[in-house]
Formats: structure tokens, sequence, C-alpha cells
């Protein structure tokens, strides 16, 4: 029983690290649902966000009537918080992808013409500090949606609670916003906060200038996160000597993830 626990933590932890595309298209979502499913869970649409369907508007093209999430404002030319998007369990987190393109169509009159607007994303932490990136998007007809590419040094490795969207300009009177193929790098569920104890658990030396020792009773994951809460390495340890000899002297996290449980301690490099 034991070793089957061991080898299903392992898969786990293994599929978690392999950081698979989870690629949303909404095609089984409800006309009008203010709701999802991804990853194995359900996501939640807030303020003017739901999913609608249209003809021949798609990311790659294709014919026929796709659904996709989309939001706006019925005055005409509205700045402000659109709404956003987040795992519906409070324990779940996620990661945007960055290594390829995410689908968006801008216009005004609430769909009625293409525009020219910026778009603000902000993804909300575990702390609830956050990230952000904005993009001037323009449409130019009513089938092709924009790709938009999240940068790698802002998104990569940072775990959000949701994603909130945001019209923060509205040139062309922009204030409507679709979002098609909407993509993640991980989505990862956190089902308790509880500290692991000592007894399954050891991390030092600390302070360390070289290496870190993380000891635990079954294989875990950990994570190395910076100040700012963002994933700098992630790996598996049962007796793992883990190298921060590459890191600047400073403040870093330990976050050790076993069957459920979290360990997180403060560690010094210097």
């Amino acid at each position: 029983m034991k070793r089957s626990f061991l080898l299903l933590s392992i898969f786990s932890i293994c599929s978690f690290l392999s950081k698979a595309q989870i690629v949303v298209d909404f095609e089984d979502a409800e006309l009008n649902d203010t709701s999802f499913m991804a990853g194995g869970f359900e996501w939640k649409l807030t303020e003017d966000f739901l999913i609608s369907e249209f003809e021949n508007f798609s990311c790659d093209g294709s014919s026929g009537f796709n659904r996709y999430m989309d939001s706006g404002y019925l005055d005409g030319g509205s700045e402000g918080v659109i709404g956003s998007v987040a795992p519906v369990n409070s324990d779940v987190v996620f990661q945007m992808y960055t290594a390829g393109s995410q689908c968006i169509w801008v216009a005004n009159t609430d769909g009625e013409f293409t525009s020219t607007g910026t778009i603000r994303f902000t993804g909300i932490k575990m702390d609830n500090s956050s990230v952000e990136e904005s993009f001037e998007l323009t449409s130019t007809n009513f089938n092709d949606l924009i790709a938009v590419d999240f940068s790698e040094n802002i998104w990569s490795g940072v775990d959000l609670t949701s994603l909130q969207i945001e019209i923060t300009d509205t040139q062309d009177s922009t204030d409507y916003i679709a979002i098609d193929n909407l993509t993640f790098e991980s989505i990862t569920l956190f089902t308790s906060t509880e500290e692991l104890s000592e007894q399954k658990v050891d991390i030092s030396p600390n302070p360390t200038d070289h290496v870190i020792f993380v000891k635990t009773e079954f294989p875990a994951r950990v994570d190395i996160l910076d100040t700012t809460g963002k994933v700098i390495r992630q790996g598996i340890s049962t007796d793992q000597e883990i190298d921060i000899s590459y890191l600047a002297q400073g403040i870093y996290f330990i976050r050790v993830n076993l069957d459920g449980y979290q360990k997180i301690e403060k560690i010094i490099k210097q």
C-alpha cells in the first residue's frame, strides 16, 4: 500500500512539473455561462464576463460557430475593470502560459465595430500582491483574433489566484473584449496550508552560501521562491541537495508540498 502511495505521489508531482500546456477553448461551456472547466477544476467569470458564441470568429480561422469568453460595457468608451477569471476553489493556483499566444479581440459599442485600445492584465498572487502587463491592441476585422504573447520575465513561474482584465485606454472608444483559447502553463491544488511536522521535513543549513539540503519522508515538491513570490526553481525531494550558489545574496523562501500539506521556510543566501 505504501509503495502504491509513493508511486502515485511521484506520478502526480512529475505531472505537475512537466507543466503541460492547458488550452481553454470554451467549447464545452454552455452559452451565457459564467463558469467553465479547466485542468479538472471549475473556474468562475466575474463582473461582465460570460461565454458567447459567434460564427467564423476564432484564433485559427476555422469556420462555424465558436464559443469564447467576452465582456463589454454598454455605454461605449468606458475604462476600468471589465472582470476577472479565477478558480472557484480558493486553494487552486495557476500560472499563465508564456511560450505561445493568447487570442484576444477588441471593439467598441459592445462588439459592433473594430477598434484600438489598451488592455491591462493583472495577476493576483497568493499574498495579494500582483504582476501586470498592458497591450495596445488593434482589431482589423470581425473574424481574426489578435495573438498576444505574455512576457516570460513577468509571468513565468508566478503562482496566481486570479487574472483581472481592465481597459486602461479607450483610444477608439474600446469597450469590448473577447478572449479565446485562454492558455495556462500549470494548475495546482494546495489542499491545505497546514505546516509539515519536523519529523517529515528538514531544511538545512540556514543561512547558507552554497547548498540547501531538503529531507522528506516521502517524495515532495520543492519550490524556491524570491521575495515577490515568483517560483525560480522546482524539483522533487526525498533527500535532495539543492545548489543555490548561483543566486544573489539575500532572502528567499523554500516551499515544500507533501500529500496536501505545506511548509514554507525563509532562507538566507550569504
